[in-house]
């Protein structure tokens, strides 16, 4: 769940589905990488009211570890959907069980449920390592 008005969060399905805090990150959304795909979800993450869009990027490298994979999280706003504000998170994010490995493919799917029944969409990522 990535929300501005409680603590920025993602749930990651991994070997044990676990609430982890999100980062801001670093890299830049547009700059250039391999790794992009086609899962994608939309939903409201953070609670705003806008659609925001999650899309993962399976072999996005990390650093020098190839295909390890992330997740970008463009947060919608009133007029559109884009990089202007975006989360990005890979398994290096603090909180997220697991390190970047090779050809992780963290990210290679996504979904949304409610899954505290809190009222608010929560972010699920698959990692098939």
């Amino acid at each position: 769940m990535l929300r501005s008005t409680a603590a920025t969060a993602v749930l990651t399905a991994l070997a044990a589905a676990t609430l982890v805090p999100v980062a801001p990150a670093s890299a830049a959304v547009g700059a250039p990488y391999k790794g992009a795909n086609t899962a994608t979800v939309q939903d409201d993450f953070d609670g705003d009211g806008y659609r925001d869009v999650a899309i993962g990027a399976p072999w996005a490298p990390y650093g020098t570890v190839e295909g390890a994979g992330a997740v970008v999280v463009l947060h919608g706003s009133a007029s559109s959907v884009g990089p202007a504000r975006y989360t990005y998170v890979t398994q290096a994010t603090a909180g997220v069980p697991g390190t970047p490995e090779a050809h992780d493919g963290f990210g290679q799917s996504v979904t949304s449920a409610d899954l505290d029944r809190d009222g608010y969409a929560d972010l699920i990522v698959g990692d098939p390592a």
